[in-house]
């Protein structure tokens, strides 16, 4: 710098050399942690890095001639972005967000005279604190209550160090985190400690106070904040992150307390009283977001959606002040119930998973929402996620299952029969064990079994499932009288028993009953199983709707009429996709009835616009009908032959029969299409499959009988 420049200008030479400096390191990493965190390719930034390198030295080149200053500021630009070229090359190493930690927390060890202390849920604000990192993984309550439970403790016991240490022996978790409050003249002070519960060494000790009392939901935030960076979180990693807890929870201790009782009485599935608390909390905090979700959901539990989504959208309001845990559980929520917008709900779901993979609650969540879109490889991806290796315990059994059901969704019947015999040596007990084997087994030709699989029920007493199975193998092979019966029979014995211990719910079986009936045209029966179930109480509404549809067919439209108003009124301004789809359904079944196919065949057509999974069959079928009675054979033909693609699905839902009788339309299609080779290909494979089944039903008579036209 030469001598006649001003002296704020070397000032100012220096202070933009630093920021250069500062932004250059910051950038760095930012780098390595989205590099650990997988969010881009490593290429990516040297190939940035290698743009700024090259404007570094372009403006060197530009300013050398002019004032020292921007040309000192230029160097330092260009030895900086030099640096940075090497250093991007170089691969990440535990840096960011890079592999998991999972930690157990202890209860806190309360050394004050103020027992309120313990009632605030000071664990489980310690937990949201801590599961603001992206890398940590805290162990869920669930899993705590299973391993006390193995220890023969019961679920209320408090997580002492010895407690805690045992549990993280049984289940290998490497760190516990043991933590005290002590009295700190008027104040409190928190210490945390990380402790290997192998060998009781101190990993890590923290220190948070002293605090007034009022101050607690802060200090645990400060707390979390310092055993994350123990724990290997960057401090630019949780600078990012951190979210107060007392703007992301609430200021209002008695509030907090109401909510943790709440969350306590939900994992008991005591709703009433978990909505009592809920609404108290909201009462002290109206401003209380995390309150407000979670009454939503109870709300939207009992179908009460416009009160349900008025708490998720003012939830949504407030969402910038949470966590991103909790944050994300609200957008999805919103899109998902308010917005009726799935798909973006879905990928809100997935990017969120991209950032903070080891979040198990929304991992679950993704596959419940994928399989319900009827995206099955996505919905089985998420649930071997949540899995991890085997065994798997009783926790794994819903994922299991998710799984087994993907599996068989997407017709892959050897896994899906592989995984249900690993379920049944894993997770032994489960009553749903034998149905999975049994299905995947029936799903995948493998049938020389299936009768001994039979006799092992009956010899274990399960007769309900028995009962059940074997009339889904007998509606597979066109016994349907034989099944009708079986079915009937299922439902006597199983309205004994408690709801929960069915294998298959009453208003389902009834459905069943009345379906099957129908198809060996008897439509006293059909009216009779539909009487029932429509006087019965928590019935889906997709239930009702092919109820509907079944009345219309067997000709008792004012009945069908009648369930059509009532889902209008019941789902109100509510008439989303999913619920358009049923209506839509309804309103074209009695199109057709009552002679006008061209208009049902349009109308069915909006209705089967949307895939979801609880009411797909039974719309899809309706719309392949009317295109038949509307001469859209090409429609009628590939709508068949999609359901035909799907057996594993229609295994799923237990329409085995279905899915022989979509060969049947298949054949109607392409004989209305006039293409008779095809048409007689497929009416002899209709007959080949129900060759053992009854000769006088209707559906095998009209088979028989057009088969031997086309022959001629």
């Amino acid at each position: 710098m030469t001598d006649n420049e001003a002296p704020w200008l070397r000032w100012l030479d220096r202070f933009l050399a630093s920021l250069i400096v500062l932004f250059h390191s910051l950038a760095l990493i930012d780098h390595y942690e989205n590099i650990a965190r997988g969010d881009f390719p490593r290429w990516v930034p040297i190939v940035v890095v290698l743009v700024a390198y090259v404007g570094a030295f372009l403006l060197y080149i530009r300013l050398r001639r002019y004032s020292t200053l921007w040309r000192n500021t230029a160097r330092v630009f260009l030895v900086s972005a030099t640096m940075m070229l090497i250093l991007v090359c170089i691969p990440p190493k535990g840096v960011g967000a890079g592999p998991k930690v999972t930690t157990l927390i202890a209860d806190l060890e309360n050394y004050t005279n103020d027992q309120e202390l313990l009632r605030s849920g000071p664990r489980k604000l310690l937990t949201i604190a801590l599961e603001q990192s992206p890398r940590i993984v805290v162990v869920p309550q669930e899993r705590i209550d299973e391993t006390l439970r193995q220890m023969t403790m019961p679920p209320e016991t408090l997580l002492t160090p010895e407690t805690s240490r045992e549990i993280c022996t049984r289940q290998g978790v490497p760190t516990f985190v043991r933590w005290r409050i002590t009295p700190s003249g008027n104040q409190y002070t928190l210490r945390a400690q990380i402790e290997d519960p192998a060998n009781r060494a101190v990993l890590a000790d923290t220190v948070v106070g002293p605090f007034p009392h009022d101050g607690l939901t802060a200090a645990i935030g400060k707390l979390g904040e310092s055993l994350r960076k123990k724990l290997g979180d960057s401090i630019l990693t949780v600078l990012r992150t951190t979210k107060p807890l007392p703007s992301a929870t609430t200021k209002s201790l008695p509030a907090l307390n109401a909510y943790f009782e709440a969350q306590g009485e939900l994992a008991h599935q005591d709703y009433a009283a978990a909505k009592t608390r809920l609404l108290k909390a909201l009462e002290l905090d109206p401003d209380f977001a995390l309150a407000l979700v979670e009454l939503g959901s109870l709300y939207d539990l009992e179908q009460d959606l416009p009160v349900a989504i008025g708490y998720i959208t003012r939830a949504h309001e407030l969402r910038d002040r949470l966590t991103a845990p909790e944050q994300v559980r609200v957008d999805e929520y919103y899109y998902w119930l308010v917005l009726n917008d799935h798909d973006r709900a879905l990928n809100v779901v997935s990017e969120y998973l991209e950032k903070y993979p080891n979040d198990q609650e929304r991992i679950g969540t993704l596959a419940y929402q994928a399989d319900v879109l009827m995206k099955f490889d996505l919905a089985e991806n998420a649930d071997r996620r949540s899995l991890g290796p085997q065994p798997w315990g009783r926790l794994d059994a819903e994922h299991a299952f998710g799984l087994w059901l993907s599996q068989l969704s997407q017709d892959k019947f050897p896994s899906a029969l592989d995984t249900a015999k690993e379920i049944e040596k894993d997770i032994p007990g489960l009553p749903v064990n034998p149905y999975m084997v049994f299905v995947s087994s029936l799903a995948g030709g493998e049938e020389s079994s299936l009768e001994e699989q039979l006799s092992r029920m009956r010899a274990k007493g399960d007769i309900g499932t028995t009962l059940w199975l074997q009339g889904c193998l007998f509606a597979y092979r066109g016994k349907l009288q034989a099944a009708l019966e079986y079915w009937a029979e299922y439902i006597q014995v199983e309205s004994q028993k408690d709801p929960l211990e069915r294998p298959i719910d009453l208003p389902t079986a009834n459905l069943w009953v009345a379906r099957v009936a129908w198809l060996r045209g008897k439509p006293a029966d059909v009216v009779q199983y539909l009487d029932k179930l429509d006087h019965m109480e928590e019935v889906r509404d997709e239930h009702l709707a092919e109820a509907a549809k079944l009345y219309a067919r067997v000709g008792n439209l004012a009945k069908s009429q009648n369930i059509l108003d009532r889902l209008r009124s019941r789902l109100g301004a509510r008439l989303t996709d999913q619920n358009l789809s049923m209506v839509r359904m309804l309103e074209g079944e009695l199109e057709l009835k009552r002679g006008d196919p061209a208009s049902a065949f349009e109308t069915l057509s909006s209705a089967a616009s949307y895939r979801w999974r609880y009411s797909y069959w039974a719309v899809q079928d309706s719309l392949a009908n009317a295109a038949l009675a509307s001469h859209h054979c090409n429609i009628a033909r590939d709508v068949y032959q999609t359901l035909l693609d799907k057996k594993g699905f229609a295994f799923r839902c237990d329409r085995s029969d279905d899915w022989v009788i979509a060969r049947l339309g298949l054949a109607r299609a392409a004989e209305c299409l006039g293409e008779k080779p095809s048409a007689l290909q497929s009416y002899m494979q209709f007959e080949q499959l129900w060759q053992s089944g009854d000769s006088d039903s209707p559906l095998m008579t009209d088979a028989q009988t057009r088969s031997a036209a086309l022959r001629q």
